[in-house]
């Protein structure tokens, strides 16, 4: 490539490594695989509105996936943006991105599934249609790290560049930022201003033919590039705008190989991958001449012995030294997680996750990804250090646990025989503590199935109510989460504490059982109120020679609702007039309470009845009696009705003591003319009523009382002397029904 191109656009660096036998950096070249041909480019001076050009969104895709599934996968809001708007699905011509096959296609539905998707399988079956990602000249997503773009495993070309107008902030590949991604070919990180390549960061490129890192003048260590396969590892088109950088880098690299007493390169600046494969091999070298005791073993020495004779000659057998090289790594940590394996072997699942043990691993794993075995045996050291201490704590635990078995709580054959094989686990100083969790969860098992058959018996006669009281509720709580923080020692005082509260509760039970029996008696009515017969059954429960106490709290409940729902219906009798007569043939009166119609009222003398009515709508009555009266009787009137299941209907009555109809006297009545005189004693409103024969000639009300006085009245007509007339005299209901009759009436 001519220099004056790369002064022109301006570029401080420019690496490109390629299969290519021509200039990568001309306009564009053509990579070919068995699997697919694809075009990549070198530096353009397209416009960005041509490249543009017929894009379908004008969108802001920055919220794409946002708290879903895309952004689990891929945590940057402006890669994800970019994906969607130019990850193309094929690499041969026309090609349309992600958005635009959605503005073409409303089948597709790309952006729905990355936006509104919660399930990562899904998404990633989206991202594996992405075959080309070009985002040189993109402008309006700055990407910022390329965290998660391996889920676009069928990626073939990615172009991230910064040498057509886009500003990318990516300053770090991380280890295994690639990873999976077999099917990508070229690779181009134009520009990037990269400052950090973790040793790992290209890792899993398998199918990489074509890598570009030009530019890249904070850049001052290329160590990743060892991963770069065959076919792009040794060819001679490697160019760069300024080759200090590099060339200081692989200068540093002889400096390491002098201090090993091996060959130097000669510096070119276009063999970075080159140099990255020699340091690859000279740090197995040192790495083989320094393997800790704990850690060789033959084949790491037989590895060692053969790099010692390859490396001085890595121009000549430059795949197979680095084949040794990798396989010495691969031996080593082989080596150290058989270390792990034997020092964690009797510790299981639970002591690797115990928090030193734990740290202890992970040292030992970043050591094996980033090839930094400095202090490997203090580390190895320091594992089984917290292998010892967690097996002592495991043990102490353990023997806590079998010396503080609950006293009050039934040692069954199950958790006897969990106690002897824990304590022949702990007692056999070559015993597999991997074994100890499984024997202390059969202990927990049987200790917890004992604690439940206590609560079950401790509980059995309060029934579901009792275990619901919030007391015992509280305390039966207690225990389970005692059992469930494996916090047996305050087994014994929580059993106890449920014993006590469940007597408490017995007590209560039957003692608001009682009062209940007890309360409003008066609401049991006739027997056949809802209030009687609960009483009935709750009374019968009491007297059980084994208490029911879940029955009782269900009755005594149901009682009391019945109690207060039931009502009690008073009644009152009124008789008309003051006085009851011996002449009297019927009462009348009304009934007054809270459910008047067709009330029965009976009349009783000396219990025995006399007559009997009901009352009609409004409670008024009209009753005829069966047998005369007689002076000085109590004639009872009595309203009652049958109780209805929440109404008493409250018997009422009244008493009368029979008196003697007052009397009437009448004598010496004459007509004169028109006029009716007499002598008379009787009541007010008494009739006095004139015949002619059985003919009515004239009926009179007396408007006053009377007694022994003279009394006129007017006819309609004149009398002759030769009519036969005659009177008869009553006093009203009121006044005794009293009867005078005057056979003879003298007609003047």
């Amino acid at each position: 490539m001519k220099k004056q191109a790369i002064a022109s656009l301006g570029l401080a660096s420019l690496m490109v490594v390629s299969t290519a036998v021509t200039p990568v950096m001309a306009l564009a070249d053509t990579v070919t695989s068995p699997k697919t041909t694809i075009t990549t480019r070198a530096k353009q001076s397209t416009p960005r509105a041509q490249i543009k050009a017929g894009r379908a969104d004008t969108m802001d895709y920055r919220n794409i996936g946002e708290g879903r599934a895309f952004a689990n996968l891929i945590p940057d809001a402006n890669l994800r943006a970019a994906i969607y708007k130019c990850g193309q699905t094929t690499t041969s011509n026309p090609r349309k991105s992600l958005a635009e096959l959605d503005a073409a296609n409303k089948n597709t539905k790309y952006y729905d599934a990355l936006n509104s998707s919660t399930d990562e399988n899904a998404v990633r079956g989206v991202l594996e249609q992405v075959k080309i990602l070009e985002l040189f000249n993109e402008t309006e997503y700055s990407v910022q790290n390329l965290m998660g773009i391996s889920a676009l495993r069928n990626l073939v070309v990615l172009d991230i560049g910064n040498d057509q107008g886009a500003t990318h902030q990516i300053t770090t590949i991380a280890s295994n930022t690639f990873a999976g991604m077999s099917n990508l070919e070229s690779l181009n990180l134009i520009d990037l201003n990269l400052e950090n390549l973790e040793i790992g960061a290209f890792a899993g490129l398998t199918g990489l033919q074509s890598i570009s890192l030009g530019g890249a003048v904070q850049l001052n260590n290329y160590d990743a590039l060892y991963v770069v396969g065959s076919a792009v590892q040794y060819k001679d088109n490697v160019n760069y705008g300024s080759t200090e950088p590099v060339k200081d880098w692989e200068k540093s690299i002889n400096t390491f190989a002098t201090s090993l007493n091996v060959k130097t390169l000669t510096i070119i600046a276009n063999k970075a991958i080159y140099f990255a494969k020699y340091k690859h091999a000279l740090v197995a070298l040192q790495l083989s001449r320094n393997v800790p005791a704990m850690l060789s073993n033959p084949e790491i020495t037989s590895l060692a012995a053969e790099l010692e004779q390859a490396v001085p000659k890595f121009e000549l057998n430059k795949d197979t030294t680095s084949a040794l090289a990798a396989n010495l790594y691969a031996a080593i940590n082989g080596s150290i997680n058989q270390a792990i394996t034997s020092s964690t072997s009797q510790i299981g699942t639970a002591g690797r996750n115990d928090a030193d043990v734990k740290k202890a691993i992970n040292d030992l794993d970043i050591a094996m990804q980033t090839r930094d075995y400095t202090g490997i045996a203090g580390v190895l050291e320091n594992m089984q250090a917290a292998v010892t201490t967690y097996k002592s704590n495991v043990k102490t635990a353990a023997q806590q646990v079998v010396t503080g078995i609950p006293t009050n709580v039934t040692t069954t054959a199950a958790i006897s025989a969990a106690i002897t094989a824990l304590n022949e686990a702990l007692t056999n100083p070559d015993a597999n503590l991997a074994d100890l969790p499984g024997l202390l969860a059969n202990l927990y098992t049987a200790l917890d199935t004992s604690i439940n058959q206590a609560v079950t018996s401790a509980t059995s006669q309060i029934g579901t109510t009792g275990k619901n009281d919030p007391a015992v509720k509280k305390a039966i709580n207690d225990l389970n989460t005692a059992m469930q923080n494996k916090d047996y020692a305050q087994i014994d005082s929580l059993l106890a504490k449920l014993q006590t509260t469940v007597t408490n509760y017995k007590t209560t039970a039957t003692n608001q059982a009682t009062t209940a029996v007890k309360r409003e008696l008066d609401k049991n009515g006739d027997g056949n109120t809802q209030v009687a017969k609960k009483r009935a059954q709750l009374q019968q429960a009491l007297k059980a020679t084994k208490l029911d106490y879940d029955q009782l709290a269900i009755l005594t409940k149901e009682l009391n609702e019945m109690i207060s729902k039931t009502s009690i219906a008073k009644y009152a009798v009124n008789l008309n007039g003051k006085q009851t007569y011996h002449l009297h043939k019927y009462a009348q009166g009304q009934i007054k309470g809270k459910v008047v119609n067709g009330v029965t009222v009976k009349a009783t003398v000396n219990g025995k009845a006399i007559g009997q009515t009901k009352t009609d709508k409004n409670g008024k009555f009209k009753l005829n009696f069966t047998k005369k009266l007689a002076k000085n009787q109590q004639v009872k009137f009595s309203v009652d009705r049958p109780d209805e299941a929440y109404v008493i209907h409250q018997a009422a009555s009244i008493a009368r003591k029979v008196a003697v109809s007052p009397a009437i006297t009448a004598k010496n009545f004459t007509v004169k003319k028109k006029q009716l005189t007499g002598k008379l004693t009787a009541k007010q409103g008494a009739t006095i009523t004139v015949y002619n024969g059985k003919k009515v000639v004239k009926i009179f009300t007396l408007k006053k009382d009377v007694k022994n006085k003279k009394v006129k009245f007017k006819l309609k007509k004149k009398i002759t002397k030769k009519t036969k007339l005659k009177l008869v005299v009553q006093n009203t209901h009121d006044n005794g029904l009293a009867t005078k009759t005057v056979k003879k009436v003298k007609v003047k």
